[in-house]
Protein backbone atom coordinates (compact mmCIF):
# COMPACT_ATOMS: atom_id res chain seq x y z
CA UNK A 1 0.00 0.00 0.00
CA UNK A 2 1.22 3.50 -1.25
CA UNK A 3 1.78 6.14 1.72
CA UNK A 4 -0.93 8.96 2.08
CA UNK A 5 1.41 12.43 1.09
CA UNK A 6 -0.14 15.76 1.60
CA UNK A 7 -1.08 17.89 -1.09
CA UNK A 8 -0.50 21.15 -0.99
CA UNK A 9 -3.98 23.63 -1.36
CA UNK A 10 -3.41 26.70 -3.69
CA UNK A 11 -3.16 29.67 -1.96
CA UNK A 12 -5.52 32.64 -2.45
CA UNK A 13 -4.36 34.98 -4.51
CA UNK A 14 -3.42 38.70 -3.00
CA UNK A 15 -4.89 41.57 -4.03
CA UNK A 16 -3.52 43.30 -7.20
CA UNK A 17 -2.23 46.06 -5.62
CA UNK A 18 0.40 44.26 -3.21
CA UNK A 19 3.18 43.38 -5.49
CA UNK A 20 5.93 45.00 -3.74
CA UNK A 21 7.26 44.62 -0.13
CA UNK A 22 7.04 48.55 0.27
CA UNK A 23 3.65 48.42 -1.06
CA UNK A 24 2.56 45.91 1.27
CA UNK A 25 3.94 47.74 3.93
CA UNK A 26 2.04 50.35 2.72
CA UNK A 27 -1.09 47.74 2.98
CA UNK A 28 -0.51 47.26 7.07
CA UNK A 29 -0.08 50.79 7.56
CA UNK A 30 -3.63 50.76 6.18
CA UNK A 31 -4.87 48.28 8.80
CA UNK A 32 -4.83 47.90 12.90
CA UNK A 33 -0.33 49.10 11.88
CA UNK A 34 -1.92 52.83 11.34
CA UNK A 35 -0.52 55.49 14.21
CA UNK A 36 -3.76 57.01 14.66
CA UNK A 37 -3.82 60.95 13.06
CA UNK A 38 -4.14 62.13 16.43
CA UNK A 39 -1.60 60.93 17.88
CA UNK A 40 1.29 61.74 15.15
CA UNK A 41 1.59 65.39 17.07
CA UNK A 42 4.94 64.88 19.15
CA UNK A 43 4.09 62.98 22.25
CA UNK A 44 5.20 65.01 25.72
CA UNK A 45 4.95 61.71 28.50
CA UNK A 46 5.70 58.05 28.18
CA UNK A 47 1.63 58.07 28.76
CA UNK A 48 0.65 59.68 25.48
CA UNK A 49 3.00 56.82 23.63
CA UNK A 50 1.55 53.92 25.29
CA UNK A 51 -1.92 55.71 24.45
CA UNK A 52 -1.46 55.42 21.23
CA UNK A 53 0.25 52.58 21.10
CA UNK A 54 -3.29 50.97 22.78
CA UNK A 55 -5.34 52.75 19.96
CA UNK A 56 -3.27 52.20 17.14
CA UNK A 57 -2.88 47.88 18.34
CA UNK A 58 -6.06 47.08 20.33
CA UNK A 59 -6.00 43.40 21.57
CA UNK A 60 -7.85 40.46 19.84
CA UNK A 61 -11.97 40.58 20.56
CA UNK A 62 -12.70 38.98 23.40
CA UNK A 63 -9.70 39.08 25.22
CA UNK A 64 -9.99 39.36 28.94
CA UNK A 65 -6.75 38.73 30.36
CA UNK A 66 -3.13 40.10 28.84
CA UNK A 67 0.40 40.58 29.69
CA UNK A 68 0.98 43.40 27.97
CA UNK A 69 1.20 46.50 30.98
CA UNK A 70 3.36 48.91 32.58
CA UNK A 71 5.98 46.42 34.25
CA UNK A 72 7.77 49.04 36.05
CA UNK A 73 7.57 52.41 36.29
CA UNK A 74 5.76 55.78 35.91
CA UNK A 75 4.29 56.65 32.58
CA UNK A 76 3.62 60.20 33.43
CA UNK A 77 7.01 61.46 33.03
CA UNK A 78 8.12 63.42 30.21
CA UNK A 79 9.42 61.13 27.17
CA UNK A 80 12.96 61.56 26.38
CA UNK A 81 13.47 58.44 24.12
CA UNK A 82 12.45 55.13 22.95
CA UNK A 83 14.58 51.58 22.89
CA UNK A 84 12.43 48.59 21.38
CA UNK A 85 13.62 44.87 22.19
CA UNK A 86 12.42 41.76 22.82
CA UNK A 87 13.97 41.51 26.43
CA UNK A 88 15.06 43.89 28.65
CA UNK A 89 18.14 42.35 29.85
CA UNK A 90 21.12 44.21 32.02
CA UNK A 91 22.78 44.64 28.99
CA UNK A 92 20.06 46.36 26.91
CA UNK A 93 18.57 48.44 30.24
CA UNK A 94 22.66 50.03 30.78
CA UNK A 95 22.64 51.06 26.63
CA UNK A 96 19.38 52.53 27.31
CA UNK A 97 20.52 55.13 30.27
CA UNK A 98 23.35 55.54 27.85
CA UNK A 99 21.00 56.78 24.90
CA UNK A 100 18.77 58.83 27.82
CA UNK A 101 15.90 56.80 26.51
CA UNK A 102 13.36 56.24 29.38
CA UNK A 103 10.98 54.31 27.17
CA UNK A 104 11.49 50.62 27.09
CA UNK A 105 8.75 49.24 24.57
CA UNK A 106 9.98 45.19 25.30
CA UNK A 107 8.03 41.90 23.80
CA UNK A 108 8.82 39.41 26.32
CA UNK A 109 9.36 39.47 30.60
CA UNK A 110 11.26 41.19 32.26
CA UNK A 111 11.69 39.47 35.31
CA UNK A 112 11.74 35.70 33.72
CA UNK A 113 8.09 34.21 33.94
CA UNK A 114 5.13 34.78 31.12
CA UNK A 115 2.81 37.00 33.30
CA UNK A 116 6.14 38.70 34.92
CA UNK A 117 4.36 37.47 38.33
CA UNK A 118 7.49 38.21 40.72
CA UNK A 119 5.76 36.56 43.94
CA UNK A 120 8.50 33.73 43.66
CA UNK A 121 11.33 36.40 43.57
CA UNK A 122 11.02 38.38 46.68
CA UNK A 123 14.32 38.52 48.33
CA UNK A 124 16.20 37.27 45.60
CA UNK A 125 18.94 39.01 44.83
CA UNK A 126 19.01 39.34 41.06
CA UNK A 127 15.56 40.26 40.66
CA UNK A 128 16.55 43.28 43.67
CA UNK A 129 19.30 44.37 41.42
CA UNK A 130 18.05 44.33 38.15
CA UNK A 131 14.56 46.01 39.75
CA UNK A 132 16.62 48.86 41.80
CA UNK A 133 18.76 49.63 38.77
CA UNK A 134 15.37 50.32 36.53
CA UNK A 135 13.76 52.40 39.19
CA UNK A 136 17.19 54.43 39.80
CA UNK A 137 17.20 55.57 36.29
CA UNK A 138 13.77 56.35 35.84
CA UNK A 139 13.01 54.30 33.47
CA UNK A 140 9.32 52.50 32.30
CA UNK A 141 8.95 49.13 30.95
CA UNK A 142 5.87 48.26 28.56
CA UNK A 143 5.37 44.85 27.49
CA UNK A 144 3.66 44.85 24.04
CA UNK A 145 3.31 41.20 23.36
CA UNK A 146 -0.32 40.46 22.50
CA UNK A 147 -0.80 43.39 20.83
CA UNK A 148 1.54 43.01 17.97
CA UNK A 149 0.79 39.64 17.58
CA UNK A 150 -2.89 40.77 17.65
CA UNK A 151 -2.39 42.92 14.63
CA UNK A 152 -3.54 42.05 11.29
CA UNK A 153 -0.99 40.48 9.99
CA UNK A 154 0.70 39.49 13.14
CA UNK A 155 3.47 42.39 13.37
CA UNK A 156 6.13 39.79 14.72
CA UNK A 157 5.84 37.05 11.72
CA UNK A 158 5.80 40.21 9.45
CA UNK A 159 8.64 41.56 10.84
CA UNK A 160 10.71 38.27 10.36
CA UNK A 161 9.75 37.55 6.93
CA UNK A 162 10.65 41.24 5.80
CA UNK A 163 13.89 40.77 7.42
CA UNK A 164 14.88 38.05 5.59
CA UNK A 165 13.73 39.60 2.33
CA UNK A 166 10.37 37.37 1.22
CA UNK A 167 8.66 40.47 2.15
CA UNK A 168 7.17 40.37 -1.58
CA UNK A 169 6.20 37.47 -1.07
CA UNK A 170 4.25 37.57 1.72
CA UNK A 171 0.35 36.93 1.13
CA UNK A 172 -1.54 38.40 4.19
CA UNK A 173 -4.36 35.83 3.47
CA UNK A 174 -2.23 33.01 4.23
CA UNK A 175 -0.01 34.79 6.44
CA UNK A 176 2.27 31.60 7.96
CA UNK A 177 2.80 30.24 4.44
CA UNK A 178 5.86 32.01 2.13
CA UNK A 179 6.10 30.49 -1.45
CA UNK A 180 9.42 31.15 -3.28
CA UNK A 181 11.40 30.01 -5.81
CA UNK A 182 13.12 26.61 -5.43
CA UNK A 183 15.97 27.28 -3.08
CA UNK A 184 18.41 24.36 -1.20
CA UNK A 185 17.75 23.79 2.15
CA UNK A 186 21.77 24.97 2.48
CA UNK A 187 21.10 28.58 1.17
CA UNK A 188 18.49 29.21 2.67
CA UNK A 189 20.21 28.35 6.54
CA UNK A 190 23.13 30.37 5.41
CA UNK A 191 20.64 33.20 4.95
CA UNK A 192 18.99 33.22 7.61
CA UNK A 193 22.40 33.00 9.58
CA UNK A 194 23.31 35.71 8.39
CA UNK A 195 20.26 38.01 8.05
CA UNK A 196 19.56 37.60 11.47
CA UNK A 197 22.77 37.32 12.86
CA UNK A 198 22.03 33.73 14.15
CA UNK A 199 24.78 31.23 14.86
CA UNK A 200 23.54 29.15 16.69
CA UNK A 201 20.98 27.73 13.87
CA UNK A 202 19.56 23.71 14.47
CA UNK A 203 17.53 21.43 11.28
CA UNK A 204 16.59 18.35 10.47
CA UNK A 205 16.58 17.70 6.90
CA UNK A 206 18.77 17.36 3.96
CA UNK A 207 20.90 20.55 3.21
CA UNK A 208 20.68 19.95 -0.44
CA UNK A 209 16.80 19.92 -0.88
CA UNK A 210 15.06 22.17 -2.83
CA UNK A 211 12.66 24.42 -0.80
CA UNK A 212 9.49 25.99 -2.58
CA UNK A 213 7.30 26.41 -0.14
CA UNK A 214 7.76 27.54 3.70
CA UNK A 215 5.56 27.83 6.75
CA UNK A 216 7.29 31.21 8.93
CA UNK A 217 6.45 30.63 12.14
CA UNK A 218 8.58 32.41 14.67
CA UNK A 219 8.74 31.92 18.16
CA UNK A 220 7.99 28.76 20.22
CA UNK A 221 5.88 26.43 18.29
CA UNK A 222 3.85 23.39 19.51
CA UNK A 223 2.78 20.39 17.76
CA UNK A 224 -0.67 21.15 17.86
CA UNK A 225 -0.10 24.46 16.07
CA UNK A 226 2.39 23.39 13.67
CA UNK A 227 0.75 19.98 12.17
CA UNK A 228 -3.00 21.96 10.44
CA UNK A 229 -0.87 24.00 8.88
CA UNK A 230 1.26 21.09 7.41
CA UNK A 231 -1.68 19.14 6.53
CA UNK A 232 -3.29 21.94 4.73
CA UNK A 233 -0.36 23.83 2.77
CA UNK A 234 2.01 20.86 2.96
CA UNK A 235 4.84 23.32 2.86
CA UNK A 236 8.74 21.85 2.23
CA UNK A 237 10.17 23.66 5.29
CA UNK A 238 9.46 24.72 8.74
CA UNK A 239 11.26 27.83 10.16
CA UNK A 240 10.44 28.36 13.13
CA UNK A 241 11.91 29.76 16.65
CA UNK A 242 11.86 26.64 18.97
CA UNK A 243 9.82 23.78 19.66
CA UNK A 244 10.12 20.34 22.44
CA UNK A 245 12.71 18.59 21.21
CA UNK A 246 10.21 15.48 22.32
CA UNK A 247 7.20 16.78 20.54
CA UNK A 248 7.41 18.23 16.78
CA UNK A 249 11.25 17.31 16.20
CA UNK A 250 10.55 13.62 16.60
CA UNK A 251 7.66 14.06 13.98
CA UNK A 252 10.13 15.88 11.31
CA UNK A 253 12.87 13.31 12.07
CA UNK A 254 10.24 10.32 11.27
CA UNK A 255 9.31 12.29 7.98
CA UNK A 256 12.59 12.52 6.55
CA UNK A 257 13.40 8.58 7.83
CA UNK A 258 10.37 7.84 5.89
CA UNK A 259 11.06 9.86 2.85
CA UNK A 260 9.02 12.78 2.98
CA UNK A 261 10.88 15.30 1.54
CA UNK A 262 10.21 17.59 5.10
CA UNK A 263 12.17 19.90 6.77
CA UNK A 264 12.42 22.42 9.66
CA UNK A 265 15.19 25.01 11.17
CA UNK A 266 15.31 26.36 14.59
CA UNK A 267 16.75 29.70 14.83
CA UNK A 268 15.88 30.00 18.53
CA UNK A 269 13.06 32.37 20.20
CA UNK A 270 14.38 35.18 20.62
CA UNK A 271 16.33 35.62 17.29
CA UNK A 272 12.88 34.78 15.55
CA UNK A 273 10.71 37.40 17.14
CA UNK A 274 13.38 40.25 17.19
CA UNK A 275 12.56 41.67 13.58
CA UNK A 276 9.08 42.21 15.05
CA UNK A 277 10.89 44.36 17.70
CA UNK A 278 13.12 46.06 14.57
CA UNK A 279 9.73 46.31 13.36
CA UNK A 280 7.93 47.93 15.77
CA UNK A 281 10.77 50.81 16.61
CA UNK A 282 9.93 51.96 12.50
CA UNK A 283 6.35 52.13 13.54
CA UNK A 284 7.02 54.21 16.39
CA UNK A 285 8.52 57.34 14.56
CA UNK A 286 5.20 57.73 12.99
CA UNK A 287 3.90 58.63 16.25
CA UNK A 288 6.79 59.91 17.91
CA UNK A 289 8.54 61.68 14.93
CA UNK A 290 11.11 64.06 16.45
CA UNK A 291 12.01 61.63 19.85
CA UNK A 292 15.03 59.77 19.04
CA UNK A 293 13.82 55.78 18.68
CA UNK A 294 16.07 52.97 18.85
CA UNK A 295 16.15 48.96 18.78
CA UNK A 296 18.60 47.03 20.74
CA UNK A 297 18.85 43.50 19.68
CA UNK A 298 18.89 41.48 22.52
CA UNK A 299 21.50 38.89 21.07
CA UNK A 300 21.55 35.26 22.01
CA UNK A 301 20.59 34.10 25.30
CA UNK A 302 23.53 31.72 25.53
CA UNK A 303 27.21 31.12 24.31
CA UNK A 304 28.13 28.13 21.81
CA UNK A 305 30.65 25.61 22.86
CA UNK A 306 33.38 25.73 19.86
CA UNK A 307 33.07 21.80 19.26
CA UNK A 308 31.74 18.87 20.33
CA UNK A 309 35.47 17.73 21.04
CA UNK A 310 36.33 21.02 23.45
CA UNK A 311 38.86 22.13 20.76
Amino acid sequence: MSAVRFRPKPLPQQNGALTSSGRRFAWCRRRQFAAPRASRLAPRTVADVLRAIEAAMPLRAGTTTTVDRIIVGNAEVPLTGIITTMFPTMGVLREAVARRANLLVVHEPTFYQASDDVSALDGDPVYAEKRAFIERHGLVIFRNHDRIHACDPDGVRFGIVEALGWGAAFNPTVPRIVDIAPTSLGDIMAMVAQRLDAPNLHYIGDPTMLVRRMHISPGYNSFRSVLPVWREHNPDLLIAGEIFEWEAAEYFRDAVALGHRKAVLFTGHSVSEEPGSAWMATWLKAIAPTTPIHHIPRGEPVARFPSASGR
